[in-house]
């Protein structure tokens, strides 16, 4: 989102892939409730550097609808980055309806780049489960993140080994409702 923001600020057109634009990746749908260690002031000077995010205005309309905002947090303080997730939701709508943005739902299955022909890159986008070409002269790949699994091959045999995922230990809420699953967990 910030990629695509900074990208319209330089004055560029943006063909923008995401398979979900309405949960802000992995922020919006697993880490809306963990502490953020960012200062608040850090978050408001980011999201008001890029003008297309419509930063302010979404604010506002927040705040009228007597939702907490991170614009309303103490400069010197940190936030839940369910507060940064909204603002970031609320700027990719921004984006969206802007016209310097296309925005296709679907992933990116494959990239090339015939320099021969035309210096373009082709991206064969799937859309609604049919597969179109996209054509740009620059491509940025965003790719977010996974945390992975430790493997069981790595651990000794003779060790049993519980492995919590990294999704469910920073969000409280996922943590809570793990140790009430595992009470195994509780013993630790």
């Amino acid at each position: 989102i910030v990629s695509v923001a900074t990208l319209l600020r330089r004055g560029r057109r943006v063909a923008w892939v995401d398979p979900d634009f309405a949960q802000v990746g992995r922020l919006g749908e697993r880490y809306r409730c963990v502490p953020g260690n960012t200062k608040v002031a850090k978050f408001l000077a980011g999201f008001r550097s890029l003008p297309s995010l419509n930063f302010e205005g979404s604010q506002a309309r927040r705040r009228a609808l007597g939702q907490r905002t991170v614009s309303d947090m103490g400069l010197d303080k940190t936030c839940e980055l369910g507060l940064c997730a909204d603002a970031l939701e609320d700027g990719a709508q921004a984006l969206l309806s802007s016209g310097a943005v296309r925005g296709l739902e679907a992933r990116v299955v494959a990239l090339k780049k015939e320099e021969a022909q035309d210096e373009l890159w082709h991206a064969s986008v799937g859309e609604d489960g049919r597969l179109r070409e996209v054509s740009a002269r620059n491509v940025l790949l965003c790719t977010g993140g996974v945390p992975r699994e430790l493997s069981s091959a790595s651990a000794s045999a003779q060790l049993v080994i519980k492995s919590v995922a990294h999704d469910d230990v920073v969000a409280i809420d996922r943590l809570a409702a793990l140790l009430e699953r595992e009470p195994v967990l509780r013993s630790m």
